[in-house]
């Protein structure tokens, strides 16, 4: 990784991947648990 790189990209990345991880378990969780009303 270059370190010369400036934080607002690294955030910029940080928060892309962070919100990437929530939208991949969102959607594993409402696939391996369907929304069914009993």
């Amino acid at each position: 990784l270059v370190e010369e790189l400036p934080e607002e990209i690294t955030k910029g990345i940080s928060w892309l991947t962070l919100l990437a991880g929530i939208l991949v378990g969102g959607s594993l969780v409402s696939l391996l648990v369907p929304r069914r009303k009993t």
